[in-house]
């Protein structure tokens, strides 16, 4: 009667809280994280490439920035690479 339970609480936490959401172009994120949460880590292997990232909430206003290996990038979609390599994601909300 738990069959599958763990592994849909995994996907609400990573999809919905988290915001991380495979697309076509690349990994986009969305958090929606509780106001409680100060600080969350994902680690996620997407197209070959691993993304570690890291969130940070200072405030619980809706603002999204996102930096990629120390680059700020525009809107939330993650760049696709290709290198096969880790990258370093930071997520500031606030």
């Amino acid at each position: 009667w738990i069959t599958g339970t763990c592994a849909w609480i995994l996907r609400g936490v990573v999809e919905f809280m988290l915001g991380i959401q495979a697309d076509y172009d690349g990994l986009r994120i969305n958090p929606a994280m509780p106001s409680e949460w100060k600080t969350a880590s994902a680690h996620r292997i997407f197209r070959d490439c691993i993304y570690d990232i890291n969130y940070t909430q200072n405030s619980y206003n809706g603002e999204v920035s996102i930096t990629v290996d120390g680059e700020a990038i525009e809107g939330n979609l993650l760049p696709l690479f290709t290198d096969g390599k880790a990258h370093k994601v930071e997520v500031t909300i606030g």
